[in-house]
């Protein structure tokens, strides 16, 4: 059975990674709630100040910069050489690349949101989580994997760093954009947990440092 998320957006993804973790560590509804409040209520903020960055600074994105700076040299890139003029991010032709702004990246600032807050929920980085990638599944080049991969996660750390840098690979973002939006992911989550633990213990959340132990 592929278990594989059907969703695309980052999001989404961490949802079902904080519905691996309810079901790993037996969370009860309390905790349940808890979790998701905190998770989802982060990665609203990390939404608003990566979009506010994205319009304040209104960077190019790679397939402007590279179609624009190259148009007329035959470039290296992963489907053999092209005219730069043409070049294409690694996605398929009927995903486009984001028609807004590319600083910072989004997947980058969701993602260490969301790790960053379960981090704290669960007082430990700890993920190890799995997921197995099918022989020949790949919608951009169908030929790959030639044999099934399993990519493995010791760490909610190294999960989002991973989806950070999908990115890159993709050809959708920059270095820049991927590092700082990691950047600006985690210092929204440490805001936003002090905000939710204020409603957890009623108070200003100073008194208890994690939901889980009370």
């Amino acid at each position: 059975m592929d278990e594989r998320p059907k969703i695309r957006n980052a999001p989404g993804h961490w949802v079902l990674f904080a519905k691996f973790i309810s079901d790993r560590d037996g969370n009860d509804l309390n905790k349940d709630i808890k979790m998701y409040f905190a998770l989802t209520n982060a990665m609203l903020d990390a939404s608003i100040a990566a979009w506010d960055a994205k319009f304040a600074f209104d960077y190019v994105r790679p397939i402007s910069a590279i179609r624009f700076l190259f148009n007329g040299q035959t470039i290296d890139y992963w489907n053999g050489t092209t005219d730069a003029g043409n070049w294409m991010p690694y996605q398929t032709s009927n995903v486009v690349t984001p028609a807004f702004p590319e600083y910072v990246s989004g997947h980058s600032t969701f993602s260490f949101a969301a790790a960053e807050t379960l981090k704290l929920f669960t007082s430990s980085d700890k993920f190890n989580n799995e997921v197995t990638i099918p022989a020949h599944s790949s919608s951009v080049e169908p030929s790959i994997p030639s044999s099934a991969i399993t990519l493995h996660w010791d760490t909610f750390t190294a999960a989002a760093s991973e989806a950070g840098i999908s990115r890159r690979y993709g050809g959708i973002h920059f270095k820049d954009g991927d590092l700082q939006g990691r950047k600006l992911g985690k210092a929204i989550a440490d805001i936003a947990w002090k905000k939710s633990l204020s409603y957890f213990n009623g108070s200003d959340g100073e008194s208890k440092t994690r939901s889980g132990k009370e």
